[in-house]
């Protein structure tokens, strides 16, 4: 009765038998060059070890091949019987894994350096805005800001207390400045037109001194703030500021003439621009919002 052979024990007589035919045609092939060069001696011993070891060989694999069938065998041991003959495919499997691993690294490596750099571009980037936002708000929007509303206020204090005032004043010669604040409280206007028409009257003298001592320091002060940090302005430069500096320079020619009793123009005339104020408050409360939003994103 005959027994079927497992793939295992059909593999290793394939590989047995192509072993020894191969090692019978080198023999046969070997004697016959020896027997040509006259070497044939040499030849026969040589042969002979290497036939020794064949069969040590032979015997030792005999008894791993005994051992082993003791075990039992893995999928990858049934379809790759001999370790032998398949060691080079297993070297070659593990080095392209060894190289896909060092190349992954690599280029993990690469990408959180390249991430790493990118996220250190942008702090600086960040840093230098919020940088040059604090500088603009400390140096330049802040100051300004605070000067145009103590002026506005300043000057909006003064008409409103002269608008509903009616005490009595010795160049008010016909009751003109009373019949009018009988009628209504003087508005702006009207509170200009009295001061040119009685520039020695109450209202005139209150606001030559306003202008001496209060609001043109405070002009003069917005304009040098402005001149000196031109560079702080973002954008274009503002039609506004060329009127203030042409206000200012107007006014002080004017508090020369009033000191030399020169009362003949009280006004200067380019008018005080209003739009310096609303422009630094846009401009103040624009650069807040951009610091605390800077702020945050360097927080987070």
């Amino acid at each position: 009765m005959a027994f079927a052979l497992s793939p295992v024990a059909r593999a290793r007589a394939r590989h047995s038998a192509l072993t020894t035919w191969s090692s019978q045609l080198c023999e046969r092939l070997v004697r016959q060059l020896a027997r040509r060069n006259g070497c044939q001696r040499l030849v026969e011993h040589l042969l002979r070890c290497r036939t020794l070891h064949h069969h040590c060989s032979n015997a030792a694999g005999k008894g791993d091949a005994t051992s082993g069938d003791s075990r039992r065998w893995t999928a990858f041991a049934r379809r790759f019987p001999s370790w032998h003959e398949h060691g080079g495919a297993a070297i070659f499997s593990v080095g392209i894994l060894n190289g896909c691993l060092v190349v992954t690294g690599f280029a993990i490596t690469w990408l959180s350096t390249l991430k790493r750099y990118e996220l250190d571009l942008k702090a600086q980037r960040l840093q230098s805005e919020l940088k040059r936002t604090d500088q603009q708000l400390e140096e330049l929007f802040g100051p300004l800001r605070a000067i145009t509303h103590a002026t506005a206020a300043g000057f909006a204090s003064f008409v409103a207390e002269h608008s509903m005032e009616n005490s009595k004043d010795p160049w008010d010669v016909g009751g003109f400045r009373a019949a009018v604040s009988q009628e209504a409280p003087l508005s702006e206007a009207s509170l200009e037109n009295l001061i040119r028409s009685r520039p020695c009257g109450l209202e005139g003298k209150r606001y030559r001194q306003l202008i001496a001592c209060t609001l043109q320091p405070l002009n003069r002060r917005a304009m040098e703030t402005v001149l000196s940090r031109t560079h702080l302005i973002d954008g274009e430069f503002p039609d506004c500021l060329y009127r203030l500096y042409a206000h200012v320079i107007e006014m002080d020619s004017l508090l020369e003439r009033w000191v030399l009793r020169d009362f003949a123009v009280m006004f200067p005339p380019t008018p005080y621009p209003m739009e310096v104020n609303r422009w630094a408050v846009l401009e103040f409360e624009r650069l807040r919002k951009k610091q605390k939003a800077l702020m945050r994103e360097l927080g987070g």
